[in-house]
């Protein structure tokens, strides 16, 4: 299968209408420093805020308690440690299907690049990183279409490299404003990275996140690349389709996957064609922080959410971490001593679950909790000399079949 997958690429990449030597992108394969640096991106006010370095699986929400609850139901994270340097006015897109089962409008969306741009605050200034990202409903690989238009997004000024940073990656959350989601319903979907940071047709300094080829979100294994010059309808140029190994051995000689990062939060509980409810309350999950950023936010790695009477899994980025479920949240106590970040949870535990990063819950079969709001947390545990890291949080609403 791998000799076909590079076979295939050869034929693409040396057919007669498209010869490699027309795409210096194949040349464009960065490694990038990790770890990566969380960003929230505020869209309603432009604000991009930096929130630390711990590592790729974390999650924060910042401002999402002005949406109504938001599942974080299509997600591909998984970075294969390099990036593909976008040329000024063209666009990478990639493909996917997305089934979230719920209202189909996202309240929030990630994406994730890497920047040889000098960052605002470095010394001497510099501009910062540059893309825009657009969302699609529906497309057709190969050239076929990117699809209908759902969200077009351009980021200027985002953090970049610092020091003595070459090539950092970033991972952003974009928080959209309250009140104006963007509708995308489940089906195909496209997604496309295009760069702006120069005269078109000049290479760009910033380029997206290549990520692991993930079956399990419907990935589609080629990417299509688009000349949006003279004008914003452009053309499709050519389209790229690599093999996949585990771990990516460095390019050229590796084969990168084709897929870009993406995660889309949606409003409303997690509920898909598997695990549809015929009666009873759908589950909510959505983020909590306090006052001041914690680490590594409690992830929703379950597809139904906290349900009454059945086991409820979540995760923290740890080698050794632990989960409680408590009554309602907490703005933001600091604890001190042994304990890094705020605590967000009240008094009263519900369950409690110590494991190596991934937990699984029980919910009680106490009908009583039904449309419970109640709160998560977890902390990553460090003996010698003993140290808890709190992390974000979760309000949930317990919900039952």
């Amino acid at each position: 299968m791998r000799t076909r997958r590079l076979a295939l690429l050869v034929l693409i990449l040396t057919a007669p209408l498209h010869p490699a030597a027309q795409f210096p992108h194949l040349k464009e394969f960065r490694p990038v420093e990790g770890p990566l640096t969380r960003v929230h991106y505020d869209l309603a006010t432009g604000v991009a805020t930096r929130l630390g370095q711990r590592g790729v699986q974390a999650v924060d929400a910042v401002g999402v308690g002005l949406q109504r609850a938001l599942a974080n139901c299509f997600s591909n994270t998984l970075t294969t440690g390099y990036s593909l340097g976008l040329t000024n006015g063209w666009e990478f897109i990639d493909y996917a299907r997305k089934d979230c089962g719920t209202s189909g409008l996202i309240g929030k969306f990630g994406f994730a690049y890497a920047t040889m741009a000098r960052d605002v605050n470095d010394v001497p200034p510099g501009p910062g990183a540059s893309l825009g990202i657009r969302l699609y409903q529906g497309g057709s690989p190969f050239c076929g279409s990117a699809g209908t238009l759902a969200g077009d997004f351009l980021f200027a000024g985002l953090p970049a490299a610092l020091g003595t940073q070459v090539n950092p990656g970033f991972m952003v959350t974009a928080t959209l404003p309250a009140g104006s989601p963007v509708s995308l319903a489940d089906g195909p979907i496209s997604w496309g990275y295009s760069g702006n940071e120069g005269p078109q047709g000049t290479p760009g300094q910033t380029g997206p996140l290549l990520t692991e080829f993930s079956v399990n979100t419907g990935w589609m294994n080629v990417f299509d690349i688009y000349n949006r010059t003279p004008n914003s309808v452009g053309t499709c140029v050519v389209s790229f389709f690599f093999g996949c190994s585990s771990p990516v051995p460095p390019p050229p000689s590796g084969s990168p996957c084709a897929g870009f990062w993406l995660q889309l939060w949606e409003q409303g509980s997690k509920a898909s064609a598997a695990t549809a409810r015929t009666c009873g309350t759908n589950p909510n999950v959505f983020a909590h922080v306090g006052s001041d950023a914690d680490g590594d936010s409690v992830a929703d790695a379950g597809p139904a959410g906290p349900v009454i009477g059945e086991t409820w899994i979540s995760t923290v980025a740890a080698p050794l971490s632990l989960v409680s479920i408590f009554s309602a949240p907490l703005s933001g106590a600091p604890l001190g001593g042994i304990f890094g970040g705020s605590f967000l949870c009240g008094t009263r535990r519900l369950a409690t679950d110590v494991d190596l990063g991934t937990h699984r819950v029980p919910i009680p079969a106490d009908l009583t909790l039904l449309g419970a709001a109640l709160t998560a947390q977890g902390a990553t545990l460090a003996l010698g000399p003993i140290q808890v890291g709190l992390t974000n949080a979760l309000d949930i609403v317990l919900g039952a079949r």
